[in-house]
């Protein structure tokens, strides 16, 4: 009776780590196929021979799977895969024996879930230290990045994005080696801890390629010649690079105005595609900006309750702002607006106000 009690328990234990770990959190970690691109960067040159993870946690977790810290868990233990996974875009040529090998640490890597007012967001960070012998020297070089997803994203995309960054690494890697990068300029690896900080070149990717971005609201408020009022909602998403002070929006648009040419007077309901360019005039993005716009698209024009057409055109746009607040700003400017063959509102000029409510840059 007591062994199968023992059994019982034992069946039981196992059916619940299998439900724990269902296909809705588990990392798929098959091997790299390379892609077209792959291929520009492959030198056969460098061999991973040992990867060692210095993270504080198990070996096989590697993140959140959803917004209730539901693991993301790995099939096999992450240094295994970092090395099956390194090797497979570094290097074809698996007969040649004179290799640089190449140690692989790992201080981060980890992808987490976290609530925005827009919905959920996955987000993917990395930190890897390389330290191989080249020019009768050891060198020591640091990868990281970091990168984010949002709108709900479904746990494939989460995985394609941690496959991205482990792709970029290994592309960069070779990439800075044989380009006189900082890989090459390293300095000769000390005993002291302290001095072998110094003696680690770190380039983030982040830095170099990504793009950070935030979405939110814009409501403007318009008065023109012929616009009595117009009240225009806009969801826009701002795109910016780090350590630059450009930074440039898209979004769409609805419009509704109160129009009065002459002695034709009625409504209009517009829709369009705005864009913005940004150009801050601080460099930590948080006080004056300068705003230039243009949009495409089209309206309907209603007057005495009857529909006369719907009709395309553009607007123009020019304004000042100040951000009050990382996620509030306001902008005052001017606008030119035209439609083809438009009755009631054929063109117009005007001023408006924008409140501008956004989440941070990710």
């Amino acid at each position: 009776m007591k062994i199968l009690f023992n059994k019982i328990i034992f069946i039981s234990s196992l059916c619940l780590l299998y439900s724990c770990a269902t296909e809705s959190n588990i990392f798929d970690g098959t091997k790299f196929y390379l892609a077209k691109n792959d291929k520009l960067y492959l030198l056969d040159s460098f061999e991973v021979v040992q990867v060692i993870d210095n993270r504080n946690l198990p070996d096989s977790i590697i993140g959140e799977a959803d917004a209730f810290q539901k693991p993301l868990i790995l099939n096999r233990p992450l240094k295994d895969y970092i090395k099956m996974s390194l090797n497979t875009l570094m290097s074809t040529d698996t007969s040649q024996s004179k290799k640089i090998p190449v140690t692989v640490y790992i201080d981060e890597f980890y992808s987490g879930r976290y609530a925005e007012f827009f919905g959920v967001c996955a987000t993917y960070k990395y930190s890897y230290l390389f330290e191989y012998p080249y020019n009768n020297k050891i060198n020591k070089f640091r990868i990281l990045d970091s990168a984010n997803l949002c709108w709900d994203p479904k746990i494939q995309e989460q995985n394609k994005l941690i496959r991205s960054g482990i792709r970029n690494t290994a592309r960069f890697f070779q990439y800075n080696h044989f380009k006189n990068y900082p890989m090459d300029t390293t300095k000769q690896n000390t005993t002291t801890s302290e001095e072998s900080k110094k003696d680690i070149d770190t380039v983030d990717l982040y830095q170099i390629f990504k793009f950070d971005s935030k979405s939110g609201v814009i409501a403007n408020i318009y008065k023109g010649f012929k616009v009595d009022y117009g009240i225009q909602l806009t969801y826009i998403v701002f795109y910016t690079r780090p350590n630059i002070r450009y930074e440039f929006g898209r979004g769409i648009a609805v419009q509704f105005s109160d129009v009065s040419n002459g002695v034709i007077t009625g409504k209009s309901l517009s829709f369009s595609i705005p864009i913005i360019h940004r150009f801050n005039l601080t460099p930590q993005k948080n006080g004056l900006f300068i705003d230039l716009s243009y949009s495409i698209g089209g309206q309907t024009e209603n007057t005495k309750d009857k529909f006369n057409g719907f009709y395309f055109g553009t607007k123009l746009k020019q304004s000042i702002g100040y951000y009050i607040s990382d996620k509030f700003s306001v902008t005052l400017g001017f606008y030119q607006e035209g439609y083809i063959k438009g009755k009631l509102l054929p063109y117009d000029i005007g001023m408006f106000l924008s409140l501008n409510l956004t989440n941070t840059y990710f």
